[in-house]
């Protein structure tokens, strides 16, 4: 009996974080990309 994770709410809602986290680093400036993505 496999469960799938991607149906569960708390997955859904990690997910559209990731999402909105990868898209507010993609601004962050080339040199200091590694430190402020690390610390969000």
């Amino acid at each position: 009996m496999s469960r799938d994770h991607r149906k569960l709410r708390a997955f859904e809602l990690v997910d559209g974080l990731v999402i909105e986290i990868y898209q507010a680093t993609g601004q962050f400036p080339r040199e200091e990309l590694f430190g402020l993505t690390a610390q969000m």
